[in-house]
């Protein structure tokens, strides 16, 4: 009898210890960092603690951002164009995958910056609207950002040398757009499964 006891109990752990690496896997590891050293074709990354940014060249000594971050002051995005012998200054757009706050912080960096951002997300960066999904409805809401500029399925910007495509991807965030650019797909957080 004893023994059927152990044999149990032996299961049970063995399920719960299966459930928990599920959950670390599906949950935990996705947040891992990207490598800090990617590079694309006249694009970097950059890594806010669990958020990538990238910095694109546009050909003309300016940059286009794609997001923001989660540092409000912005330093890791500011460090990566020091590193290239720009500043803040020289970044001419940014297009902004959705509303989370780790994704918009940044903005208030970038002074020169044309702010892109799908209406469905408006509410959410602003701060005016919490997210519905089950981990980024945790996040508090802050005031946040106002986007300049409108983003739409199918529109094309022109930034120097660079040519994006819009692709409006709901699900993540009602608002949540991702961007074609020589062939690369920048997906904000289309590909995270909360």
């Amino acid at each position: 009898m004893a023994r059927k006891v152990l044999y149990a109990a032996g299961g049970v752990v063995v399920i719960l210890a299966g459930l928990v690496l599920a959950l670390w896997l599906a949950y935990v590891a996705p947040l891992a960092p990207l490598d800090p050293g990617a590079r694309l074709p006249h694009a970097s990354i950059v890594v806010d603690v669990y958020t990538s940014s990238w910095l694109v060249e546009t050909g003309e000594g300016t940059y286009v951002l794609v997001d923001a971050g989660l540092d409000p002051d912005a330093r890791p995005i500011l460090e990566a164009l020091k590193k290239k012998g720009a500043s803040a200054e020289d970044v001419v757009a940014i297009l902004l995958t959705h509303g989370h706050i780790d994704h918009v912080r940044g903005v208030g960096a970038f002074p020169n910056a044309t702010v892109y951002l799908h209406p469905a997300d408006a509410d959410l960066a602003a701060g005016r609207a919490r997210s519905k999904g089950l981990l980024s409805g945790l996040r508090r809401t802050e005031p946040g950002i106002e986007a300049d500029a409108p983003l739409e399925d199918g529109q094309v910007l022109k930034f120097g040398e660079r040519t994006f495509r819009v692709f409006h991807t709901p699900g993540h965030t009602p608002g949540h757009c991702v961007f074609l650019l020589d062939g690369t797909l920048f997906l904000g957080d289309a590909a995270f499964i909360e």
